[in-house]
């Protein structure tokens, strides 16, 4: 069988916390098992930009990436984006960007392909629109659809009319969780029989777990491991330290991905706009900047500390909170998203707690003071680990694929 997987990410580039970027390397070293796999990106392109860091790091056009598995870079040419910066420009630069990178694949290119991959909505307007895909072999990993980014920023709502048009086009989508399954069937009107719900796995080799008994220690370790954006709600930490401060709860807060050097200068203004609040705010000390790390030193992070809090706005799967619950680590995230329902259980695998600084320390508190209730969500969440392995995970969507007749 032969596999291609069209993606805004480069594996050898930044193997940042990403959640896309783990889906794709793990997902091809998973599919080269059956035959060669070929990761298209596009040089330079990042989401709605183009970043001349990223462009630099991919030297060679073709590059092994594992056994089986080959790194694509294509240029993007005949592009024309807009010259505003307000937000909901930037989704109609993702469509433009789109159609830009369709022209590498208009003589035919992908019908060559046993089974194509397009992860991200982005990637899907000009190859669809144009039909140069097998539709019938192909499958779509939405990964945010506009109707989640609305949640934090403004959205054209032509770029959300375009997603409507192609999903009603296209044939197969693969979702992460049952919370994006009814926003696709809801608010998108997607046919239910298009849809194959499978949850996202975990690397055990890296994430090993480890059993945690309780906290013995004055200073609470929390982390935090999503890259810095709007999307992932940092911004909460400054009111999770001010109420710590005044109950005299001493906290660490290790904050990973704060970076000002994304290709989006949102995201980049939301990472200064968050050190800066801690800096007018007097709560320097409650906080340890990490950069971008990769999965093993997210890893290394999370082994030092007692507790993970997820202060996501929008998820449809959560990558790092799962990565958290299986390897022992009691995780705090918000009730107000349903898609951490896929492996978190309030009280049982984690905690969720209404979305207020107030109720996110005195989650920290019962889990500092309740040893058994600290020590019983560790051994619980250890007991899910076998179940979100990638290999665990991704065999069972291929026999999703093999039911649908999308693959043999």
């Amino acid at each position: 069988m032969k596999t291609a997987i069209i993606t805004g990410k480069d594996p050898k580039y930044n193997n940042d916390m990403d959640g896309a970027n783990v889906l794709v390397t793990n997902m091809a070293i998973a599919l080269s098992s059956k035959g060669p796999v070929d990761i298209y990106t596009p040089i330079g392109y990042s989401g709605h930009a183009y970043s001349h860091k990223k462009a630099i790091s991919q030297i060679s056009e073709k590059e092994v990436f594992s056994d089986n598995v080959t790194i694509i870079r294509f240029p993007v040419v005949n592009l024309h984006t807009s010259e505003h910066t307000a937000p909901e420009h930037t989704y109609l630069d993702r469509i433009a960007i789109s159609f830009a990178e369709a022209d590498y694949f208009s003589q035919g290119l992908l019908n060559e392909y046993d089974l194509v991959q397009i992860t991200h909505m982005a990637h899907t307007f000009g190859i669809i629109s144009r039909n140069y895909i097998p539709k019938d072999r192909t499958v779509i990993f939405p990964m945010m659809l506009g109707n989640f980014y609305k949640k934090f920023t403004s959205v054209s709502p032509d770029y959300i009319e375009l997603e409507k048009k192609v999903l009603k086009e296209i044939q197969h989508i693969q979702s992460p969780s049952h919370a994006e399954e009814d926003v696709l069937l809801n608010e998108y009107f997607v046919s239910p029989e298009k849809i194959i719900v499978t949850a996202r796995g975990y690397n055990p080799d890296i994430f090993s777990s480890k059993y945690r008994a309780g906290i013995n220690s004055k200073t609470i370790e929390i982390v935090s491991g999503n890259m810095v954006r709007p999307q992932k709600g940092q911004k909460s930490f400054v009111g999770i330290a001010k109420e710590a401060r005044k109950r005299g709860l001493k906290l660490k807060i290790n904050l990973a991905g704060v970076a000002s050097t994304s290709y989006s200068e949102q995201y980049n203004q939301y990472s200064r706009e968050l050190v800066k609040e801690i800096n007018e705010n007097g709560l320097e000390e409650f906080f340890v900047f990490h950069g971008i790390l990769s999965q093993k030193e997210l890893s290394g992070l999370m082994e030092k500390s007692h507790i993970a809090v997820v202060p996501s706005v929008t998820e449809t799967f959560g990558k790092f909170p799962l990565e958290c619950v299986v390897s022992g680590l009691p995780t705090i995230v918000y009730d107000d998203v349903p898609a951490f329902q896929e492996f978190l259980v309030s009280k049982k695998t984690g905690l969720a707690v209404p979305r207020t600084a107030k109720d996110t320390v005195d989650a920290l508190e019962e889990l500092l003071i309740n040893k058994v209730l600290y020590s019983n969500i560790s051994q619980e969440g250890i007991s899910l680990a076998a179940d979100f392995t990638w290999k665990n995970t991704i065999s069972k969507l291929l026999k999703q694929y093999e039911t649908n007749g999308i693959i043999k």
